[in-house]
C-alpha cells in the first residue's frame, strides 16, 4: 500500500517511519522520518520521540523537538 502511494507520487514517509519503528527496523524508521522532513512532511515530533526511545544523541533529539 505504501509503496503504491510512492509510485503514484504521494509521500507517506512519516507513516513508513512509524511502521518500521513498530517492526523494530530502526535504521529504516530513521531513514523514512528524515525523508519525510526533507519532503515537507511534519515528522519532527516523531523523529524526536524515535531518538528519545533509541536513546540516540541528545543533540539530534533536541534539534527536532525544538522545531515544534
Amino acid at each position: 500500500m505504501y509503496m503504491k502511494a510512492l509510485e503514484e507520487g504521494d509521500t507517506p514517509f512519516n507513516n513508513l517511519g512509524l511502521l518500521y519503528e513498530k517492526q523494530k527496523k530502526y535504521d529504516k524508521a530513521e531513514e523514512y522520518f528524515l525523508k519525510a522532513i526533507q519532503n515537507g512532511d511534519n515528522a519532527f515530533y516523531n523523529l524526536g520521540v524515535f531518538y528519545d526511545g533509541q536513546q540516540k544523541n541528545m543533540i539530534k533529539q533536541n534539534r527536532y523537538f525544538l522545531r515544534l
